[in-house]
């Protein structure tokens, strides 16, 4: 059970974000840039508090609302151009993936498209980006 000092962390860290970007419904362009600023912040970090974890995922979820209702259907985008992407995001590399599918050569078959993503590689990579691992599969 959380202390009252870990609890009074964790409302500043979730106050803090409220303070930057409110959660409300986005209904503007520039509202959605703004959140996507506030998460391109957060995104990818492993050192989140859980009132930063909580933010981020309420904002997501605002953010997906927004653009589902706005954006125009896209077409799906499989595993690898997710992976692909994601790792540019976060400014990975195939000795970087390597590391969390297994080794590097497997990394590099599965950049190439020589090998698919595995079952348990999928759920390895849905820890690491914090996704389903339905989306690389």
């Amino acid at each position: 059970m959380p202390t009252t000092l870990q609890t009074k962390s964790i409302a500043d860290d979730y106050l803090r974000l409220i303070q930057r970007f409110a959660l409300k419904r986005i209904t503007s362009d520039a509202q959605n840039n703004a959140a996507l600023e506030v998460t391109d912040t957060l995104m990818g970090r492993e050192d989140l508090s859980p009132g930063q974890r909580d933010y981020l995922s309420a904002l997501a979820t605002l953010i997906a609302d927004y653009e589902t209702r706005t954006l125009p259907p896209r077409e799906k985008v499989t595993p690898v151009e997710l992976l692909k992407h994601l790792m540019a995001e976060n400014k990975m590399n195939a000795t970087a993936l390597g590391k969390i599918v297994g080794s590097q050569p497997a990394a590099s078959m599965i950049l190439s498209g020589k090998r698919a993503i595995s079952k348990a590689q999928a759920k390895r990579l849905a820890v690491r980006f914090r996704l389903d691992a339905g989306a690389f599969i």
